[in-house]
C-alpha cells in the first residue's frame, strides 16, 4: 500500500514511473526494473499492476489536462517530489485503417488520447518531478517516420510522439538539466495480440518484450543511452531476443544535450527540416538545400518562420 511507500524508496534508492505498466510492454518494463533491482517501480495504467511497489490507478478521460490532473495528484500522493530517475512511457495502442473506413475518426480519438495525451502527461510529471540528467522515454513506432496511410491515425499519433521528442530535447524546453528524451520506436513486438492479428508474419524479426526491457533499464542506468532527442528503432533478426542494433532514425537536433542555446538563440529553428513540398516552380527546403519539385495533389507549407 502507499503507506509503504517512503520506506521503500528509502531502501531501493532510484525511482522510474512506468505509464503504461499494464500493457504488454508495460509489464516487461516493470519486471525488468524489479529483477534489476535497486529501484522503485511505479506504474500508471488503467488498473493495478501488482508487480510494481506502487500503482496509480487512473480513470479514462477525454482530456490530456483531465487525465494529467489525476495521474499528477495521484503521483503526489505516493511521495513523488522531484525525486524519479526515470519515466518510461509505454502507452498506446494499435489501429489499422485508411481515412476512407468507417470509424477512422474513432480510431484517431484513441491513437491521440493513448500515446500522445499519456506523451504530455509523461513530458509534464517529466518537468515537475524528474531529477536533472534523468531519462525520459516516449513510445514512438518506426512506420510513423514516413507516409502511413493504411493506418492513419496510429501514424499521425505516432508522429506527433516523434516531434515532442525532438523538441523537449532542446534547450529551453522546460526539463531540468541533463535530461536525455528519447523516443522508443519498434518495428514489431512479439506479443500474444500481434500473433493472432499476423499468424503468416516472420516472428523471428519481432522484439522480445523482456529482452526490450532490459534495454530500457539499462538506458535509465546510464548504460549506451541513445543521444538526447534520438528517435531510436529497434530491430530483431534470426530470432535474437533482442535487438541486434538500435537505430537512430532521425538524428539528435543540434543544442539537444540541455544548456545549449545561448541567449537571443532561437534553437527551435535548429533542428533540420525535412524535404515536404512538392509544386510547379517553387524552392524547396530539404537537407541537401533548396530544389524544385514537380507538383504533388497534397500540400503540406511549412514556414521558415
Amino acid at each position: 500500500g502507499s503507506s509503504l511507500f517512503p520506506a521503500a524508496c528509502s531502501v531501493m534508492g532510484k525511482k522510474v514511473v512506468v505509464y503504461g505498466a499494464c500493457g504488454v510492454l508495460g509489464r516487461s518494463v516493470v519486471r525488468a526494473f524489479n529483477n534489476h533491482g535497486g529501484w522503485t517501480t511505479i506504474g500508471v495504467d488503467l488498473m493495478r499492476n501488482d508487480e510494481a511497489t506502487e500503482s496509480v490507478v487512473v480513470h479514462p478521460t477525454p482530456t490530456a489536462a483531465s487525465q494529467g490532473a489525476e495521474v499528477l495528484r495521484q503521483i503526489k500522493m505516493h511521495g513523488v517530489h522531484k525525486d524519479v530517475n526515470a519515466i518510461v512511457c509505454v502507452s498506446g495502442g494499435f489501429a489499422f485503417g485508411p481515412i476512407s473506413q468507417d470509424d477512422c475518426l474513432e480510431a484517431a480519438d484513441r491513437m491521440i488520447a493513448s500515446s500522445v495525451q499519456a506523451s504530455f502527461v509523461a513530458a509534464r510529471m517529466a518537468h515537475l518531478h524528474l531529477l536533472p540528467g534523468g531519462l525520459l522515454l516516449l513510445p514512438g513506432a518506426a512506420p510513423a517516420v514516413g507516409p502511413t496511410p493504411m493506418m492513419i491515425g496510429y501514424g499521425t499519433a505516432k508522429a506527433a510522439v516523434h516531434h515532442m521528442v525532438r523538441s523537449l530535447a532542446l534547450p529551453n524546453s522546460g526539463l531540468p538539466d541533463g535530461c536525455r528524451v528519447v523516443g522508443l520506436a519498434p518495428v514489431t513486438l512479439d506479443t500474444e495480440q500481434n500473433r493472432q492479428d499476423m499468424p503468416s508474419a516472420d516472428f523471428s524479426t519481432w522484439t522480445n518484450c523482456d529482452a526490450l526491457g532490459d534495454r530500457i533499464v539499462g538506458w535509465a542506468g546510464g548504460r549506451n543511452t541513445p543521444a538526447n532527442g534520438a528517435i531510436v528503432k529497434v530491430t530483431t533478426a534470426d530470432g535474437e531476443q533482442l535487438v541486434s542494433r538500435s537505430e537512430q532514425l532521425a538524428p539528435a537536433p543540434p543544442g539537444g544535450v540541455r544548456g545549449g542555446g545561448g541567449q537571443g538563440s532561437r534553437p527551435w529553428l535548429e533542428a533540420p527540416r525535412a524535404a515536404s513540398l512538392a509544386v510547379p516552380g517553387l524552392l524547396v527546403h530539404s537537407a541537401a538545400g533548396y530544389r524544385p519539385r514537380r507538383a504533388s495533389m497534397c500540400v503540406c507549407l511549412i514556414p521558415c518562420v
